[in-house]
């Protein structure tokens, strides 16, 4: 291949093969710039399905991640009748 490279394009034995590796890195370049793009469609996709079929839109996330559920500055509810209150929710869990 690099010997029709070398012959079309008028390129020494180095450069035949260079032009070889940039055409290949700039191909992996270019998958990694399209894949962000691919997730966002494919989560918009799982959305709109969702709100047409009614079903969960977490279906699919393995992990969950505790989010702040209060605004700073806001009251925090009080703890568990006969619990901890200071004990801090896990970080991450699996729901089945």
């Amino acid at each position: 291949m690099t010997k029709k490279l070398q012959h079309i394009f008028a390129l020494s034995e180095k450069g035949a093969k260079d032009l070889v590796k940039a055409v290949f890195w700039c191909f992996v370049c270019n998958l990694a710039l399209m894949f962000p793009v691919g997730a966002v469609l494919f989560t918009v996709q799982h959305l709109l399905g969702c709100l047409e079929g009614g079903s969960d839109p977490m279906a699919l996330v393995p992990v969950r991640l505790p989010l702040h559920r209060h605004l700073p500055g806001e009251r925090q509810p009080p703890g568990e009748p006969g619990g901890d209150a200071a004990q801090a929710p896990p970080v991450l869990f699996w729901e089945p």
